[in-house]
Formats: structure tokens, sequence, C-alpha cells
């Protein structure tokens, strides 16, 4: 389907949903996961309805993952990685990656 103002969107039979927008951002659907890409910023924002989880994958390699409790964990390119539990960023841990 191509609407009106150049945004298509396309069903496929294995159920996932691809809507392209005319600003080069993509969406995409299917089960309980909802991907969406933000064209302008180079970022990908990934939804796991299940696990109740947002993941974010950055340009710079940086991945964040955003839980229903407001907990955050990052993970940055050079293989740090932040626990963070409150939501005002006071409190924090290393994490060991290799765990």
């Amino acid at each position: 389907v191509t609407y009106a103002n150049g945004t298509t969107k396309t069903v496929h039979a294995s159920g996932e949903t691809v809507i392209h927008f005319t600003n080069g951002d993509i969406k995409r659907t299917k089960g309980g996961r909802t991907e969406y890409y933000y064209s302008e910023v180079d970022t990908w924002h990934t939804t796991y309805e299940s696990e109740q989880v947002e993941v974010f994958h950055f340009p710079s390699g940086q991945i964040e993952c955003h839980f229903k409790n407001g907990t955050k964990e990052v993970l940055f390119p050079d293989g740090v990685a932040h626990r963070l539990t409150d939501p005002e960023g006071e409190e924090h841990q290393l994490i060991d990656p290799s765990e």
C-alpha cells in the first residue's frame, strides 16, 4: 500500500509489517516485537513486549536496554557496561560483559 504522503506499508505472508516513511524512517513489526529506525540519527529502537524491554542501537556502537522498572543497562563500544538502577542515575554499577 502506498499512501498519499508517499509512505509505503507492506504486509508479508510471515506476518511481518514494514512501513517506509518519506523521511527515511522504517518501522517493522512482527509478533510482540517492534523495530523502529530513526534515519536522521541512524538509530534502531526495538521494543520487546513480552520481555517489557526497549533496546537502542546507536551508530557509535553503544547499546542501551531500558526496562519497565526503570533500570537501564548501557554497553559502550569499548566493552564497558553500566547498570543504572535509579532513574536519576545516582545508583549504578559496572557490569562484567564476560558474564
